[in-house]
C-alpha cells in the first residue's frame, strides 16, 4: 500500500468529480485502490493517514458504491464500499457511517449476494466498543439494518434504482 489515498483524483474536490451517476471512472480508480486492502493492518495504516475530510469522502464513496452496484447490477462495488465505510468508521462519527453500511448491505442482498458473507469476509476493523464492524452490523436484527431504519429509500431513476434519503424520515 505504497500509494496514498489522498492522491487519488476521485478524492479531489471539484465539479468534475461530483457526477450524479455513481460508478464513473474516478470511482473505479478508488475501488481498485481499496480492493488492494487485504487485512486489518493495511486498513489501519491507511486510515491513520487520513483526516476527517478524507474519511467523509470515503463514506460518500461507500454510499456511491452501493448505488453503483444497484444501477449496474454488478456486485464488484460491494467490497470496496465496505472497505471505504470501515476507513470512515475509524476516523469519522460512527453515526455518519452506519447508513452506508445499510446501503451496501441492501445492495448486496438486492444482487442475490450473501450480504452476511460479504460483510463478515471483509470485516477488518477491530471492535473497541465505540465503532461497529461490518461483521457486527451484519449480525443486527433485520429491522435495525434496514433502509427504513436508516432514513433511506429506493427510488427508480433513469440510471436505475438509487438509494436516497427519505424526506419523511
Amino acid at each position: 500500500m505504497s500509494k496514498s489515498i489522498s492522491g487519488l483524483p476521485g478524492l479531489l474536490l471539484n465539479k468534475e468529480n461530483h457526477a450524479a451517476v455513481s460508478g464513473g471512472n474516478l470511482d473505479r480508480e478508488i475501488a481498485d485502490f481499496l480492493n488492494a486492502v487485504a487485512n486489518s493492518v493495511q486498513l489501519s495504516e491507511l486510515s491513520s493517514r487520513l483526516g476527517i475530510g478524507e474519511a467523509r469522502l470515503m463514506n460518500h464513496f461507500a454510499f456511491r458504491a452501493a448505488n453503483a452496484s444497484l444501477a449496474t447490477s454488478d456486485k464488484c462495488w460491494i467490497r470496496p464500499g465496505i472497505i471505504a465505510a470501515q476507513i470512515a468508521m475509524l476516523v469519522d462519527d460512527d453515526r455518519e457511517v452506519i447508513p452506508s453500511y445499510a446501503s451496501l448491505y441492501y445492495a448486496a442482498e438486492a444482487l442475490s449476494e450473501s450480504a452476511d458473507d460479504a460483510f463478515t469476509d471483509n470485516s477488518y476493523i477491530v471492535a473497541d466498543g465505540v465503532i461497529e464492524t461490518p461483521e457486527q452490523f451484519a449480525a443486527r436484527p433485520p429491522e435495525l439494518k434496514s433502509l427504513e431504519a436508516m432514513g433511506l429509500r429506493v427510488v427508480e431513476t433513469d440510471a436505475g434504482p438509487q438509494l436516497q434519503p427519505d424526506a419523511s424520515f
